[in-house]
Formats: C-alpha cells, sequence, structure tokens
C-alpha cells in the first residue's frame, strides 16, 4: 500500500506522524490488505477565524475494486480529528466491502 501524508499550513511533527500511523495506516491495512492500495492523508490547520473548528483530517483511499472513499474530519485537536477520521473511515471500508460482496455472483 502507498501512504502520502502531508499536513498544510502546520509542521508535520514525528507525533502527529506516528499517530497517523498508528490510527489510521494500520487500520486500513488490518481491512484492506491491497498492495495496489493508495491512501492520501491531509492534516491542514485552518487559519480562519470564524471557525471554531480549525484542525482538519482529510482522507482519500482508492482501492481498485471500489469506489474511491474520502473521508474529511474537523475538529479543535488535531488527534482527535484523525481519530474521527479513522472511525469513518473504518465504517466506510466494512460498508464498500459488503457491498461488493453483495454484488458479487455466487457460482
Amino acid at each position: 500500500m502507498k501512504v502520502t501524508l502531508k499536513a498544510r499550513n502546520m509542521p508535520l511533527t514525528e507525533s502527529l506522524r506516528t499517530a497517523v500511523e498508528q490510527e489510521i495506516t494500520k487500520s486500513v491495512c488490518e481491512l484492506v490488505g491491497f498492495l495496489d492500495a493508495r491512501i492520501g492523508i491531509e492534516l491542514k490547520l485552518n487559519n480562519s477565524a470564524s471557525q471554531k473548528k480549525n484542525n482538519e483530517c482529510r482522507v482519500v483511499l482508492t482501492i481498485p475494486p471500489y469506489p474511491t472513499i474520502i473521508i474529511i474530519e474537523t475538529n479543535q485537536n488535531m488527534y482527535q480529528a484523525i481519530k474521527l477520521a479513522k472511525e469513518r473511515l473504518v465504517e466506510k471500508i466494512k460498508l464498500e466491502k459488503s457491498r461488493h460482496a453483495a454484488a458479487q455472483p455466487t457460482a
């Protein structure tokens, strides 16, 4: 699996990198296990004074037999945004896997 991690408007610290690896990458590897899967993770600090939830975690997961999954979570705490994104991503992967399995004809 190819993983791309980016940070916008903020430094990508080692603790953020570790949090992403433990929360998102590990969960996706356990559920998917595809070598040709690609996951792009973008951590962003929004500098807008009007937004209370100014930390954003955006995850784009591409697995060839399934449609591309895009998850965006915002929170005041970046680590919480990462955790929420992981939870939604796991739910979406399970949903897509069950849809794909139901659509397969049984022989």
